[in-house]
């Protein structure tokens, strides 16, 4: 079923993948297949290794982790999307992490399944903007 990542077509349409320009990703999960390179426009990809250690605090390896990226994430590096690591507690002392030093929420590369190619491609809504999801979140404020 190829219901869920983006098609050829649908990636050529848009430079821009849910509105934002992808030129460089920061990848926390494993390595992106071609067909995720091509939908996003083939950026410049840095591979970081997330290896965690359950019997130990979260918090400081995901620290150590983001230490060790060698792109800039001050919040300057324009077209910057993240790829999250698949496990939910790492995720979240990352976007923390993430959040502190750029001084907003990056951007980020939801992924799915083709389960008809076998490969990880990208979702069909496209990169987005978790600066945007929160603006929006900020307006339904009780």
């Amino acid at each position: 079923m190829r219901w869920n990542i983006m098609t050829k077509k649908e990636s050529n349409q848009t430079a821009t993948q849910g509105g934002v320009k992808v030129l460089r990703v920061v990848n926390f999960s494993h390595p992106l297949s071609e067909v995720a390179v091509e939908q996003l426009g083939h950026p410049e990809i840095e591979n970081v290794q997330v290896q965690i250690d359950l019997d130990a605090p979260v918090a400081p390896q995901i620290v150590d982790i983001v230490d060790g990226v060698e792109t800039r994430l001050d919040g300057t590096v324009a077209g910057l999307a993240i790829v999250l690591p698949g496990m939910s507690e790492a995720t979240a002392y990352l976007i923390a992490e993430l959040h502190g030093r750029m001084g907003g929420f990056p951007n980020i590369v939801p992924l799915r399944r083709d389960d008809e190619l076998g490969v990880f491609g990208v979702a069909t809504e496209g990169v987005q903007s978790l600066d945007r999801v929160r603006r929006a979140a900020r307006g339904r404020r009780r």
